[in-house]
């Protein structure tokens, strides 16, 4: 399955707009109902424990769209985080500008945390590992696998 023409031309703008920055398509096709990039915070070099980005979930079931910033430092114990909205500050000029792109490529609405977190009690998404009444939204429209 290839991506969608407006998926590639989000990748390529990114691209663009992110010169400094790494980007990593992690679009599952045919096993998430979502399109996944993680673009890196500026500095990141291939091979360094520490690796900070926001990660941009599109949904291809609804028109719809979430962020999240994630932090690795492998060089730490407990060197692990995601953070949803608000997110930290170095995190902040990135989130705002992928949330233009995106709203301005696809159109597409921004869910508050509210909403991607509400349970779906009778539903298993049916690649996640959870048993009825453990999923949430965001495991729906986007992704159980956060990272």
């Amino acid at each position: 399955m290839k991506p969608s023409p407006a998926w590639k031309g989000f990748l390529e703008r990114i691209r663009r707009e992110f010169p400094d920055c790494s980007l990593w398509d992690t679009t599952i096709p045919r096993h998430d109902p979502c399109y996944s990039v993680r673009v890196s915070l500026p500095g990141f070099v291939v091979g360094d424990p520490r690796y900070d980005c926001v990660v941009c979930l599109v949904s291809q079931i609804a028109p719809v769209y979430a962020l999240y910033a994630s932090h690795e430092d492998r060089s730490k114990p407990g060197g692990y985080w995601l953070r949803f909205p608000p997110f930290p500050p170095e995190f902040q000029s990135h989130e705002a500008r992928l949330a233009a792109i995106i709203e301005s490529t696809f159109g597409f609405t921004r869910l508050p945390n509210d909403v991607l977190f509400t349970p779906v009690p009778d539903l298993v998404p049916r690649v996640a590992n959870y048993q009825l009444g453990k999923a949430q939204l965001i495991d729906c429209l986007f992704t159980d696998h956060r990272w």
